[in-house]
This record gives C-alpha cells, structure tokens and sequence, in this order.
C-alpha cells in the first residue's frame, strides 16, 4: 500500500472559474466590484495570455468580463483562435477553452 501524502491534492478534476453561476459572479462583484486596487489588478491583466491566468486571475477577468463597464473596465480576449471553431462553440466555457488553446491575449481597456 502506499504512503498517503496529507498535501496531495486528491481531486482528478478543477472546477474552471469561467463556469461560476450568476450567483457567484455577483457575489465576487460584492469581493472586487469597483475597488480601484481591483481595478489596477484587472489592468495588471493587459497583454497577458488568458490560459496561464491563475484561478483568482480568472475570475477577476471574467467578473470584469461581465460587469466592468459599470466601473469603465472593458475586457476583451484578443482571438487567435481559428474563427471556425470559434463560432461551433455552444456557450462562453467552450469558447473561452478554444481561446485558451490558441494562446489568445487578454486586452483591457479603463476609461
């Protein structure tokens, strides 16, 4: 048998943030929402390639995905993805994935 290791993480999957319900992007509107080091963490985000965001960095992206304009923060992911496979996607986790594949960049915009 082998040794079990307490800091192993024992889960096979992660839950990606982009799949948060409305409910949880509300409530980290609550956490982050127009807090101008939020903003400034956002911006940090400008130019970066969207797979290798962390978790929190995902879902600081994707809160200001929905709901920046409230603040003046406009997200976009810069599409280096092929357009095809892009418009076959069924919803924002498929698309946001084909965008992760093709090392599309994160543009953000404050003003």
């Amino acid at each position: 048998m082998e040794p079990t290791n307490p800091h192993r993480n024992t889960f096979e999957t992660q839950q990606t943030l982009s799949d948060l319900s409305p409910a949880a992007i509300e409530a980290l509107g609550q956490l982050y929402g127009g807090d101008p080091k939020c903003i400034d963490a956002v911006k940090a985000l400008d130019g970066r390639i969207f797979a290798m965001l962390s978790p929190n960095e995902e879902a600081l992206l994707n809160f200001y995905r929905d709901q920046g304009r409230k603040w003046g923060v406009s997200v976009a992911i810069i599409n280096e993805a092929d357009p095809e496979k892009l418009a076959m996607a069924r919803s924002r986790q498929q698309a946001d994935q084909i965008l992760k594949s093709a090392n599309s960049r994160i543009s953000v915009t404050v003003g």
